[in-house]
């Protein structure tokens, strides 16, 4: 709902998703940090 509010806020409906992990030594998995850039 917030992605939805700023594309129509900003008018855009095009953008890169970047899911960023976490950096965990010695991990196998980690939760992400999703990011939609502009």
């Amino acid at each position: 709902e917030a992605l939805a509010e700023m594309c129509a806020r900003l008018r855009r409906w095009e953008f890169m998703l970047v899911v960023a992990p976490l950096r965990v030594p010695n991990g196998t998995g980690s939760p992400v940090n999703p990011i939609a850039i502009f």
